[in-house]
């Protein structure tokens, strides 16, 4: 647990990528020897570049039991910290348990919006979205400066068809996965974008900026999400120098 410690990472920076669409298709080798919090199936974009997170974070209880081999390939037995959170901690296969699986099960209110500084320790405030937790452990391990990538929350796309970044550029590895559609309880539960719980994760990520513009440390969007909370940049440009991979 020595590499989950508070204020572990001070004066450092990390990289939260998630899975929206606009990753796909991009040059994401500048995050080679960055230190990396992938969420959810992230690995899969990841992959083909070689990358491998120090983190990879699961707060969806459905995510491990339906895509259990890819996760059994991309991340067991890697050196890849799992944190697995709230419900998912009640799913999670027993089979795909390493030394590097962390379970935090406690589960906060989610009706009011909040931000947890130590979520280690108090569990993590839920805020409709595994990229809010990503960015309360990025706070707490004491990063000075993150930058978000592919936290889209486009409301243009359809999940199971190009909501993501790994529906739209597929790895070969993985040819025969299938994934969640419309008709799928995994997408049932909420909308494409979650305009659902569009105010309260909007709610959600106000109480983080607060956090970090309090202790004068840096949290930047992509340019790609439509979440306007955090300043925006160019991520692929100020770090990558291009915007799609070489011809």
């Amino acid at each position: 647990m020595d590499k989950l410690r508070k204020n572990r990472y001070l004066n450092q920076r990390c990289f939260i990528v998630a899975t929206g669409p606009s990753i796909a298709k991009k040059d994401l080798s500048f995050l080679k020897n960055e230190f990396v919090i992938s969420l959810n199936l992230c690995q899969l974009t990841l992959d083909l570049f070689n990358i491998i997170p120090e983190i990879n974070i699961i707060a969806d209880k459905l995510q491990y039991p339906k895509y259990k081999e890819i996760f059994r390939e991309l991340t067991f037995k890697k050196n890849i910290k799992k944190i697995i959170v709230a419900s998912a901690c009640e799913t999670f296969p027993e089979e795909l348990k390493d030394k590097n699986t962390f379970f935090f099960p406690k589960k906060l209110q989610q009706e009011i919006p909040d931000f947890s500084k130590n979520p280690i320790k108090d569990g993590f405030c839920r805020g409709k979205t595994v990229a809010f937790d990503a960015i309360q452990l990025a706070f707490y391990l004491g990063f000075k400066e993150v930058y978000i990538l592919g936290m889209d929350f486009g409301k243009k796309y359809v999940w199971g068809k190009n909501g993501h970044s790994y529906e739209i550029e597929k790895n070969p590895k993985f040819k025969d996965v299938k994934f969640a559609t419309f008709k799928d309880k995994m997408i049932n539960r909420g909308l494409p974008g979650h305009p659902e719980y569009w105010e309260y994760i909007q709610n959600c990520m106000k109480e983080a900026k607060k956090a970090f513009d309090e202790e004068g440390r840096i949290i930047l969007n992509d340019i790609n999400s439509d979440l306007d909370i955090f300043d925006k940049i160019d991520i692929f440009k100020k770090f990558g120098g291009k915007n799609g991979k070489s011809d």
